[in-house]
């Protein structure tokens, strides 16, 4: 769990916070994170965004993995991004699939991305591996 306040002693008060937490038991994994910024609007807009995600599995797991993640924007009323993942993986290879949705008002688009891997050679696709979630 964790949890990080900036605090403006001219207004005294609190203008930001974030708080999250994450589990995982097992093969199974959840996470819930909360932002909120309340200074002063002409210098930076008000957001109070909640971010969610869950799974099952993880990077060098020999089988089925799958994951999910999800941002909602609480005063705007609207999901700004969205992803799944799932991945397969065996003793000598695996591939990744991916679906990512964005909604940040003027950019709002899907994109499909995949991945295949051979151990001690390489990997061929457009899902780059710091965009992965496992």
């Amino acid at each position: 769990m964790e949890y990080r306040a900036a605090y403006d002693p001219r207004r005294s008060k609190f203008i930001d916070h974030t708080i999250g937490t994450s589990v995982r038991i097992s093969k199974y994994f959840a996470s819930f994170g909360e932002t909120a910024i309340t200074t002063n609007p002409l210098l930076v807009p008000q957001s109070n965004q909640a971010t969610f995600s869950a799974g099952y599995g993880n990077t060098n797991r020999r089988g089925w993995n799958v994951a999910a993640a999800l941002n909602r924007d609480l005063l705007l009323r609207r999901t700004l991004y969205e992803l799944v993942q799932a991945s397969y993986n065996t003793d000598c290879c695996g591939f990744s699939v991916q679906l990512r949705r964005y909604n940040f008002g003027v950019r709002h688009e899907t994109q499909y991305l995949f991945s295949f891997s051979v151990a001690n050679l390489g990997t061929f696709g457009s899902l780059q591996k710091q965009e992965r979630i496992f």
